[in-house]
Order: structure tokens, then C-alpha cells, then sequence
């Protein structure tokens, strides 16, 4: 079956980006992102877009403008709402929009995306915003005195995670004047000190260890879009703040439906590791 095209309607364009990679794989092809009504409507008939994903809070309009306007002049297009300012629940649902869930509950929006993609009608109980789950994860086995938790634990946590949660692979670019002597010793005790700043701001349901190979990882539960790259400028600020010795860069990625959560905190330590970030683009999502 080919891939339904989607359109893509939000100001944030690193939500934007985010989304394109999220409905992808469910079965869409994104053939265009838009940041106010007007853009979204010049290529919603451009490209004759199956399904719009929108926003309520656009640049220069409000997105429920554009559903009904949507709704009235291309009623084949599906609309759905994904928004953090969901006010009038029914009343959107009465507009036409096929089904509104609130951000940041991916899951919920990949459920409801994959019964639209597979051409099935939409069930009731999926037109409403589904509760972000926070995963039953087990407890620490133990924590150190820098607040992170054994390799063991924390691995088992990962297998934990649900479809949006995040891993976050941290480490560190040397300054010109420690390069030199940049050894395992000066390095362990560098990642060390900036797995400490992880912990330091991680929320509560978050998780912070070591892995095998001395790379500072942190599991952003229950997360949302732009938790990896929030939680990675804190660190950054408290690093500036205590240390400020070398550059911390990272990598992460969000756990997909169907894809085993370990598999996820695998690739995010071997990018970190061998694909280097650099000082000017010092996070990549994978």
C-alpha cells in the first residue's frame, strides 16, 4: 500500500522535525510542514494531503480557524489535533477534527495515525486524548553517591520504556589544553563529573547511569519532544557553572513503536561513541 501523504502544521519547528520522523514509519509520507494557516492551506491543495496534523497554536492564525475552513472546503482530509491548548475538547470534535490528542502523548498519536493509515474507521475511544502513561519501572537496585544507579538496573529500566520515551547518550569534547593528556584517566573522571550534572537535574522518573564503555546515559520516562534537548541544555549549564572543562555534546533518540527500547540505548551509545558530534552541532537525535 503506498504511504498517505501528511502535512505537517505547527510553529515549533523542532516539533516539526520531531513529528516528520514520528508518522513516518506508521505509514506516511510527509509531504510538507507549514507554520500558519495560510502556508498550511497553500500546501495542503498543493500536494492534496490525506491527513493534516495540527497544531491550535500557529504563527499568524489559530488553528481552529483552519479546521473549520478545512473541514468545510476539503472534507476528504483528515485533521488531526495535537496540541498542549486542547480548551474545548467537544467543541473541536464537533468542528470535524477526526480526533484530537493533547501533546505530548505520542503514543497516543501513533495509534490513532496507524488506524487512519490502515484505511479502518477510527474507534471512539481514539478521538479523545489518551493519558501519557508513565512506565511501572522497578525501582534502583542501588544508587551511588552521585545519584546514578548500576549498569544492571539501569538496562533493565531501558527494557521498561514505553514508544516516546527517550534515551540521552552524553560526552565530551576535550579543551585544546587537556587534548594532549587526554587520557582513559582524565576522561573517565570527566564523564564521570558530567553524569553527576545529569542526575543533578533529571526528573524524578528519570534514570542516570554509566555504561559498559564509561558513557554517561540518562532515560527521559514518560517524555516528550523536546525533553532530550531541555534536560541536555540544563546540564550544559550546570557543566558551564561547576566544571566548565571541555564540551559536553550528545546524542538521543526517542523509543518507536516496535522498535525494543534496548536496541534504542545501543544505537544512542554507539553514535555518541564513534560518530563524534562536534562543538557546533553538539546534539543529533537519531
Amino acid at each position: 500500500m503506498a504511504p498517505r501523504s501528511a502535512v505537517v502544521c505547527d510553529d515549533d519547528p523542532l516539533l516539526r522535525c520531531v513529528l516528520t520522523r514520528v508518522i513516518g514509519p506508521i505509514g506516511y509520507e510527509v509531504c510538507a510542514e507549514a507554520e500558519s494557516p495560510s502556508e498550511a492551506l497553500e500546501v495542503i491543495d498543493r500536494v492534496h494531503a490525506d491527513v493534516v496534523v495540527l497544531d491550535l497554536a500557529l504563527r499568524d492564525g489559530r488553528g481552529e480557524d483552519l479546521l473549520r475552513h478545512l473541514v468545510a472546503e476539503r472534507p476528504e482530509t483528515k485533521v488531526v489535533v495535537f496540541s498542549s491548548h486542547v480548551g474545548d475538547l467537544d467543541g473541536l470534535l464537533a468542528a470535524g477534527a477526526t480526533a484530537v490528542v493533547e501533546k505530548p502523548d505520542f503514543p497516543a498519536l501513533e495509534v490513532v495515525l496507524g488506524d487512519l493509515a490502515h484505511g479502518g474507521s477510527l474507534r471512539h475511544d481514539l478521538r479523545r486524548p489518551v493519558a501519557r502513561p508513565i512506565p511501572a519501572l522497578d525501582p534502583p537496585e542501588a544508587l551511588s553517591l552521585s545519584g546514578l544507579e548500576p549498569w544492571s538496573s539501569f538496562r533493565k529500566a531501558a527494557e521498561g520504556l514505553l514508544s516516546g520515551d527517550a534515551v540521552l547518550a552524553l560526552d565530551l569534547i576535550p579543551t585544546a589544553s587537556d587534548a594532549g593528556s587526554w587520557d582513559h584517566v582524565l576522561r573517565t573522571d570527566h564523564r564521570l563529573a558530567l553524569a553527576r550534572c545529569a542526575a543533578s537535574v533529571r526528573r524524578d522518573q528519570d534514570r542516570v547511569s554509566l555504561s559498559p564503555d564509561g558513557v554517561p546515559l540518562l532515560l527521559a520516562v514518560a517524555s516528550h519532544p523536546e525533553a532530550p534537548e531541555a534536560v541536555f541544555c540544563r546540564i550544559r549549564e550546570v557543566w558551564a557553572r561547576e566544571v566548565d572543562r571541555g564540551t559536553p555534546v550528545g546524542v538521543y533518540g526517542h523509543v518507536r513503536k516496535g522498535m525494543p527500547a534496548g536496541t534504542m540505548l545501543d544505537h544512542a551509545v554507539e553514535a555518541v561513541l564513534f560518530d563524534e558530534p562536534t562543538t557546533g552541532d553538539p546534539l543529533r537525535m537519531i
